[in-house]
């Protein structure tokens, strides 16, 4: 009774652990237009498996969604721990045209060039990306989609999303935005080390139980 007691436990939990694996993408906030009201994005971090993000189990990071622009900008507020830290913003899935869907995006008009500016938490710009040319799985054959590499100190960092030349998103303009940040605590765990703390588990309750 208590072997199968120890085992059905353990099962549990790497079940419960194995559907924490998945993260969820984190919605614009709709609140978040000028520097003031930036929203943070630092306890959303994980090792999720994600094929439109480089690396996406070995480099924290988080998936920020935008459904429906609104004639605003977007900022959006992060954290660095330590100092020469390797940073990656990619807009995905903002302009597209109908008949040309992006690789894993919905199909439709928009009218949307993404901008990408890194600023201070008191607005220096401190580096820019307007389009990309290098062919990335999210963004359209027209390459008007942003991919933003740079290395980053310790502090707090703000990205901000607009239209070229640096104006609001188009009312009803759609993106997701990927960003990477080395040298960051993950929240969810990658799922390779989930499945071993979860064989490790039962192991440890079947031996337990074997020796009462």
């Amino acid at each position: 009774m208590v072997k199968k007691f120890a085992i059905s436990l353990s099962a549990a939990t790497l079940i419960g652990l194995s559907t924490a694996a998945s993260a969820l993408p984190v919605a614009s906030n709709g609140s978040n237009n000028n520097l003031a009201s930036a929203q943070s994005v630092n306890a959303f971090f994980d090792l999720s498996a994600n094929a439109q993000i480089e690396n996406s189990t070995l480099i924290p990071h988080v998936e920020i969604t935008n459904t429906g622009g609104d004639n605003t900008f977007d900022y959006f507020w992060f954290s660095v721990s330590a100092n020469g830290t390797d940073a990656v913003f990619d807009v995905d899935c903002g302009s597209q045209t109908a008949g040309s869907p992006n690789t894993g995006c919905s199909d439709q008009d928009d009218p949307f060039d993404p901008f990408l500016d890194l600023l201070t938490p008191g607005g220096a710009s401190l580096d820019f990306d307007d389009d990309d040319f290098t062919g990335d799985p999210g963004s359209e054959n027209n390459n008007l989609d942003s991919l933003l590499r740079t290395t980053l100190d310790s502090g707090d960092y703000v990205i901000r999303v607009s239209d070229w030349p640096g104006q609001e998103i188009p009312d009803g303009a759609t993106y997701v935005l990927n960003v990477s940040i080395g040298n960051l605590p993950s929240t969810v765990p990658a799922p390779g080390v989930v499945l071993l703390f979860g064989l490790g588990l039962l192991a440890l309750g079947a031996n337990r139980s074997q020796t009462r």
